[in-house]
């Protein structure tokens, strides 16, 4: 910047913030080198004084807007820091937050796993006891089923053994008619010897129901019968109308099905299994040869 001051035709050149005096050469001075007809500048008191308060107030502005510059880059990045340390709380309580809730998980899980593994092994415990129960029910059913056979058994037993001495007539339609044929079979027998009842029936052929004192009695009887063949009033000796007589051994009701079961039509049928075909018995020759078959 120039500024035309004096009379003296001297200007002064500022340069930024300082002030550089400058003085023109005179129109008579041709030597461009100075000397007598050089280039010479002088610089009076007033002169630098008044440099000097241009300088001063040129400077203060200076400053001043310097410093009202940085109050306001103060004042922003005090601003800036109270939001970043602001911010840089709230980071640290939510860290802290998720801190704590990590510690409660990690606790909290660790006790699920506790008490998942207490499980565990409370269920392997269960599983023993279980298949053990299982073990005992199994060889309780077997004990019962054991029972059971061993208890029908002996009630089929006992039920065999009270009819061991029993013979069933049928055929005839009165007590005195049982006796009669009894007594054509086994001579030496007495009334007293045999007890006779008859069966309810629906049939019009009833049946007796015959208890001798003692078995031999009764098989005495059953040989007779088979060596008489077959029996009718006719060589019984009764009156009436001619029937057949029918003497069995009093059985029990699981063999009487049995019986009934593979005789038919008077022919006796068998067979191996349940999938076998049925075969009719004719002699025991017959089942001797079947049960070698079935060795074999």
């Amino acid at each position: 910047m120039i500024d035309t001051g004096s009379k003296k035709s001297q200007c002064n050149i500022f340069h930024a913030s300082k002030m550089i005096p400058y003085c023109p050469v005179p129109e008579s001075n041709t030597h461009p080198l100075g000397g007598e007809g050089g280039i010479k500048c002088e610089e009076t008191d007033s002169e630098r004084s008044s440099d000097e308060e241009i300088l001063g107030d040129e400077a203060l502005k200076t400053l001043h807007k310097r410093m009202g510059k940085n109050r306001k880059k103060s004042k922003a990045f005090n601003e800036v820091a109270m939001s970043t340390e602001e911010m840089f709380k709230k980071i640290i309580n939510k860290i802290t937050d998720l801190e704590q809730a990590i510690s409660f998980n990690g606790d909290t899980l660790d006790e699920l796993k506790k008490n998942f593994e207490d499980l565990r092994k409370e269920n392997k415990c269960i599983r023993k006891e279980n298949e053990k129960l299982k073990l005992d029910v199994q060889e309780l059913k077997i004990e019962v089923s054991s029972l059971k056979h061993k208890a029908e058994s002996a009630a089929f037993t006992a039920d065999s053994k009270s009819r061991e001495k029993n013979v069933i007539i049928m055929g005839r339609q009165s007590k005195e008619e049982i006796v009669k044929v009894l007594k054509t079979l086994n001579s030496g027998l007495n009334e007293e010897d045999i007890k006779v009842r008859s069966i309810p029936s629906k049939s019009d052929m009833k049946s007796f129901i015959v208890t001798f004192n003692n078995k031999d009695t009764r098989d005495k009887v059953l040989l007779k019968r088979k060596d008489r063949g077959n029996l009718n009033s006719k060589n019984m000796h009764l009156e009436g109308v001619e029937r057949n007589i029918y003497i069995n051994e009093d059985l029990p009701i699981e063999v009487q099905k049995l019986l009934r079961k593979w005789v038919k039509n008077g022919l006796v049928f068998c067979r191996a299994g349940e999938s076998s075909k049925s075969v009719m018995l004719k002699n025991m020759e017959h089942v001797d040869q079947l049960k070698q078959e079935k060795t074999e």
